[in-house]
């Protein structure tokens, strides 16, 4: 019971997200399919995250940030902001910009969004079940 709850609700967030943005692109809105394609490659850039996550802790670098206040910046700017913001980008630059419905300036900003959902969606299912409840709601 308490899993089909934290997907409905990561589901409804992503759903609720997206049909904002799409709604705000009143001249030319995206079509369903792409909006729906530029979420899935976001879920994919999350798992691909995970590989390169795994790939630097073989390499040596730390699983876990560092727990005092410098070098967790430090970790999460230079080692998480890469990877996943680097991941997000790619798949919208490597795949999305060369779709068709890719038709005007305004859709970088639109596809990234999308995609940012995509990730934060399968982040959320990921770490839900692991976080106390105040975080589970704020995410």
């Amino acid at each position: 019971m308490a899993w089909t709850l934290v997907v409905g609700a990561v589901a409804a967030a992503g759903v609720l997200w997206s049909l904002y943005f799409r709604f705000k692109d009143r001249l030319r809105p995206e079509p369903l399919k792409a909006v729906i394609g530029a979420v899935a490659l976001g879920g994919v850039a999350a798992g691909l995250a995970v590989a390169v996550f795994r790939l630097l802790a073989a390499l040596g670098l730390p699983e876990e940030p560092p727990e005092s206040a410098l070098p967790l910046l430090a970790y999460c700017i230079a080692v998480i902001g890469v990877v996943e913001e680097g991941l997000k980008f790619a798949v919208v630059r490597l795949v999305v910009v060369r779709w068709r419905e890719f038709d005007e300036v305004i859709d970088g900003l639109f596809y990234a969004a999308m995609a940012a959902i995509g990730f934060a969606s399968v982040e959320n299912l990921v770490r839900a079940g692991d976080a106390f409840w105040p975080e589970q709601l704020a995410r």
